[in-house]
């Protein structure tokens, strides 16, 4: 087994599964100072690496018969304790004032305990008009603040935070899911259906194989004390975890319901009061006891069956022979003493240690702590010196390595890429096997462009951990960014292997096999992605793109119509799902979507304009003028409204106004030949077919090249019959398309000019 000061980079890692082994092996450790490294993790925000703290403590406590709970208790700086201090007094004075104050301090406060008192102390004073933030709390990643948000809003006891409060019951750590049920409990008077639902819940969560979340779901059926609740804790008095089974008999005597111990039989009463104690000296008067007891009852038993002559010898022999046992005794004693002195016996060597302690010194551990903490400056400084002392030390070596990594995190998020690569590479420098450090150098690398050095850089740290589960998942997501598809897919099926519950990995795999072409699986990975995580509305966005880009079209509205319905202000996606309506024809669904982004977003023209397309599809006239009409309204220079507008007019009979539409048109666009041409048939249409001549022509004049022009040009010579300019304007068109001379279009206009003279 590894040292204790081994263990100290994996206590301070971010990877709660680290940590999780971590503690679990420290409770097998052969070290008593093993007690005080977990002492400082007792309150992990991991819920399971909680739990494993205290069972590895009571498992270490037990083999050393160590009951000093001071050692135990984790440190806390004295700034800390003074913050912490300072907040319970706003408590117990009841101070509504501070309410304001301590949501302020919240958002500026680094340290998670602090946070974490600032929320339970706001639910002793907040009410129902501040369930609101104290419901954005429950958002936040650090499971302590959402399971003492929980607390705080259960403090308030509204019914409006029932339905806010349910999706909770499914959240990812056991304190919080247990807070949520007993939450809810509190409405079950009012509301039965919630105690079905509660109970159910907690049915699943006392009968889950993962013990940190059976303890939770004892701790809250401790507080229904319904004879169902009681059952439940029964249920688990005979649980493999120790610690679980202590929980439950507390929890039976506080709630008081004690059962009495069974009946022991008589022949059971009898072999516990003849089993033997442990130590030696009271074993052998034990022994002695017995064995007097059974000569007694033997040698009374043969008494009787003899005369009152022999009785007496009998006595006699016996004592002769007890003489002789202790002469004899003395004898083989004294003669052993003096066998040895003669012929001493060879001394054996002392056994050899295998594993030698290594110290950790007080600095190391210190370092550690500050590094759990996040308080990288004070851990990187003690670490330094510990180097400058010691440089050899593995374990300061790869601390300082993981503190220079993770502060290199921190500052990556606030922007600070260049002071980040500096410290990784220092970490590098130290310790070249954590593998993390490779991938936030890769991270930084593609912020910065560099997607070759950020490839080395990734290979790498897979050569130095083949199996990281992280590492795989930017790697792929790399490749997939590369079009490198298959090898994205294979570093996905590691990440899978590892985590079978990464709905990331899943997200992704979906992308890559629909780029594989492999339509099935595809769908099969992205329904597993979806059952994992569906809040990944990015992700799910990008996957319905991939379902139309491989004519998925009804997965692509499937998927869309879902997330609108569960994000309604997501407008944006409201818009993309009228154009998939639109493109596939259905007109009335698309106007439906573009009229809900036109609630949110009333002057957006190009979505009035949508809405007038998908009117005109529909032959509502009256609907489509409105819609069009809007659009040029809110921007005069949008000329595609302009000519849809031109082209109601005309529908109308108002030619007056079409022609200002159409002259609008080509002011707007004046390499355009829409506009022309609409115009040139308005003035046919209203026979005036010299005015469409010149409107042509001039078209002709800025684009002389134009087939569109040249067609409508030659067409409109050919209705006035000026046979010559109509022959010589579709003769230009012809050696225009040159090489359409094969399509019906280049073969009907030959042959007009074939009739022509």
């Amino acid at each position: 087994m590894k040292n204790v000061s081994d263990y100290l980079v994996d206590l301070s890692s971010e990877d709660e599964k680290i940590r999780l082994n971590a503690v679990i092996e420290l409770g097998d450790a052969a070290d008593e100072s093993a007690l005080s490294v977990l002492a400082k993790f007792k309150a992990d925000k991991n819920s399971a690496v909680r739990f494993y703290v205290k069972k590895s403590i009571l498992k270490l406590k037990t083999k050393f018969q160590n009951s000093r709970e001071d050692e135990l208790i984790s440190a806390i700086s004295d700034e800390v304790r003074e913050k912490i201090l300072k907040i319970k007094v706003i408590e117990k004075i009841k101070d509504r004032s501070k309410i304001d104050k301590l949501f302020s301090d919240f958002d500026q406060e680094t340290d998670e305990l602090i946070r974490s008192t600032i929320v339970s102390v706001l639910g002793k004073l907040c009410d129902e008009s501040h369930l609101d933030k104290l419901f954005k709390f429950t958002e936040n990643v650090d499971s302590r603040i959402v399971a003492n948000a929980v607390e705080a809003i259960e403090s308030i006891n509204s019914e409006k935070s029932i339905d806010r409060l349910t999706p909770l019951l499914f959240h990812d750590d056991s304190r919080v899911k247990a807070n949520v049920c007993k939450a809810l409990w509190n409405f079950t008077p009012s509301k039965k259906e919630i105690a079905v639902m509660v109970m159910a819940r907690l049915r699943e969560l006392i009968a889950s194989d993962k013990p940190w979340i059976r303890s939770s779901a004892i701790f809250v059926l401790s507080t229904i004390k319904t004879d169902e609740a009681v059952e439940l804790i029964k249920s688990c008095k005979n649980d493999t975890e120790k610690i679980i089974k202590d929980q439950v008999n507390d929890t039976l005597k506080k709630i008081g319901f004690v059962e009495a111990p069974p009946p022991i039989a008589e022949e059971k009463k009898a072999a516990i009061e003849e089993l033997p104690p442990d130590d030696i000296w009271p074993k052998v008067v034990f022994y002695s006891k017995k064995i007097y007891k059974f000569s007694s009852e033997k040698y009374r038993v043969l008494a009787e069956k003899l005369k009152e002559a022999d009785r007496d010898k009998l006595k006699l022999r016996l004592k002769q022979a007890g003489i002789a046992v202790v002469a004899l005794g003395c004898f083989i004693v004294v003669f052993n003493a003096i066998w040895e002195l003669i012929y001493p016996p060879p001394q054996k060597p002392s056994a050899v240690k295998n594993v030698v302690k290594k110290s950790v010194s007080n600095s190391v551990l210190e370092a550690a702590g500050y590094l759990k903490e996040l308080k990288f400056t004070e851990s990187i400084s003690r670490l330094e010196k510990e180097l400058e002392k010691n440089p050899n030390d593995p374990v300061a070596r790869k601390l300082l390595s993981v503190a220079y990594n993770q502060q290199a995190g921190v500052l990556i998020k606030s922007g600070k890429n260049e002071e980040a690569l500096r410290l990784l590479d220092k970490a590098l420098e130290i310790s070249p096997e954590l593998s993390d450090v490779y991938l936030k150098y890769a991270k930084i690398l593609m912020v910065k462009n560099d997607k070759a050095k950020a490839h080395e850089m990734m290979k790498k740290g897979l050569e130095r951990e083949p199996r990281n589960s992280e590492l795989n998942l930017e790697y792929a997501k790399f490749l997939i960014a590369s079009s490198s598809f298959a090898d994205a897919r294979d570093s996905l099926q590691i990440v899978i292997e590892n985590e079978p519950a990464n709905a990331l990995a899943y997200y992704h795999l979906a992308d890559c096999l629909l780029s594989l072409n492999d339509k099935a699986l595809a769908r099969d990975a992205y329904n597993k992605a979806l059952t994992l995580d569906p809040k990944q509305y990015d992700l799910r966005l990008r996957t319905a793109d991939r379902f139309l880009e491989s004519d998925l079209i009804s997965d692509a509205i499937s998927e869309l119509s879902d997330i609108t319905f569960k994000n309604p202000k997501k407008i944006k996606l409201r818009e993309k799902l009228g154009n998939i309506y639109f493109q596939i024809s259905n007109f009335r669904g698309a106007a439906d979507e573009f009229k809900a982004v036109l609630k949110d977003n009333p002057n957006d023209y190009e979505v009035n304009f949508k809405i007038a397309l998908c009117y005109q599809a529909l032959d509502n006239i009256d609907e489509m003028f409105r819609y069009v009409y809007n659009a040029v309204k809110l921007n005069s220079n949008f000329f595609p409204a302009y000519y849809t507008l031109g082209s109601v007019y005309e529908y109308k009979k108002m030619q007056a106004a079409a022609k200002t539409c159409y002259d609008r048109v080509i002011k707007l666009k004046p390499d355009l030949p829409k506009g022309y041409v609409a115009l040139a048939q308005l003035y046919i249409n209203s026979n005036q077919h010299a005015n469409a001549i010149t409107v042509l022509s001039n078209a002709l004049k800025a684009m002389p090249d134009q087939p569109e022009i040249l067609y409508n040009l030659g067409m409109t010579y050919l209705s006035v019959k000026d046979s010559k300019n109509a022959k010589d304007t579709l003769s230009k068109l012809l050696s225009v398309v040159e090489k359409d001379r094969e399509t019906p279009e280049y073969k009907r206009v030959a042959e007009i000019v074939s009739r022509l003279r």
